[in-house]
């Protein structure tokens, strides 16, 4: 099992790997080690998004933008995602209308083509001194979701 932890208001990110990546060979996991979750995740998201609504920390009928960092905002902004309008409860239910990048044929190629390029969810900069690295989903916006309406559902 690995756990990761960032977000805004965690002032470094931090990890923990526990058990083995290969038991056959006695290779234990690190927070380093590549997995492939894809929709396991949802449900674990989706259980701490209510916990953290039963808390009182978030509403589900707000908009996501106070809850990004400012440059998971820029990101979304700038694909045309209008983040005052989407909530978390359209996340949850797949309506805020966000794109599947990994049901795009294009998505499997470039991950493939180069499978030890260091992929990650956000651009920090664009210059490779700084420690640029591209997005996974960079380029994979298909034309006809440019509207990126709120309840636009797809399935993801």
């Amino acid at each position: 099992m690995t756990l990761f932890v960032t977000g805004k208001d965690v002032p470094k990110p931090w990890g923990i790997a526990a058990g083995m990546a290969d038991a056959s060979t006695a290779r234990a996991l690190t927070i380093d080690t590549p997995l492939r979750v894809a929709s396991n995740t949802k449900t674990f998201v989706a259980a701490t998004v209510l916990r953290l609504w039963e808390q009182g920390a978030l509403a589900l009928d707000e908009p996501i933008s106070p809850l990004l960092t400012p440059t998971q905002n820029r990101l979304l902004k700038s694909r045309g995602y209008r983040t005052e309008k989407i909530t978390v409860r359209q996340l949850l239910s797949h309506s805020a209308g966000l794109y599947d990048h990994a049901d795009d044929p294009r998505y499997f190629k470039a991950l493939l083509a180069n499978p030890t390029h260091h992929w990650t969810r956000e651009v920090s900069g664009g210059n490779p001194a700084s420690g640029y690295r591209q997005p996974l989903h960079a380029g994979f916006e298909r034309e006809e979701c440019a509207i990126k309406s709120p309840m636009s559902v797809h399935a993801y």
